[in-house]
């Protein structure tokens, strides 16, 4: 590939693939760079046979964005490293010992869910991308969660 037809397909799919990189990170510096990189790889494989260019894009952003969240997923917060929560800073809570003990009887699937959520600050959105579950999945265990919360706060023998 020349650069004239580099230049072409450079074009045609920028948009495209900076829209479908930024879908899957929530972040303009990072989707740019997702999509600058993509092309970069695209350019360092000139020599190299490619049949279909666009799925050959999407497939090489797809998985740049992936090292992304993964890498964002590690920095930020791991949920699941043994039973050390953040502190809750409100002394005026006085059952954060019980809402400690329930997290930890629920499944490890839903307390990963749990944590990042009420106490990593993740969006629901946020959680959606960074397991790779559906959103949908995310918003049923926290509404779960906090119906039975408060159920067990009101009546603790339960």
């Amino acid at each position: 590939m020349d650069y004239v037809k580099f230049r072409e397909i450079f074009d045609q799919y920028y948009l495209g693939i900076y829209k479908f990189a930024y879908e899957m990170v929530d972040d303009t510096a990072e989707a740019e760079d997702i999509t600058s990189h993509t092309f970069i790889t695209l350019w360092e494989n000139r020599e190299t046979e490619i049949k279909s260019i666009r799925p050959y894009l999407y497939i090489v952003a797809a998985n740049k964005a992936k090292d992304f969240i993964r890498r964002r997923k590690h920095i930020r917060f791991n949920p699941i490293e043994g039973d050390d929560y953040p502190e809750e800073t409100d002394p005026e809570t006085p059952e954060l010992p019980q809402v400690h003990k329930i997290i930890d009887n629920l499944h490890p699937n839903h307390k990963r869910i749990v944590v990042m959520k009420f106490f990593g600050g993740y969006k629901v959105s946020e959680i959606s991308k960074l397991l790779h579950i559906p959103l949908s999945t995310v918003k049923n265990t926290c509404t779960l969660f906090i119906h039975t919360l408060r159920s067990k706060i009101k009546n603790p023998a339960s």
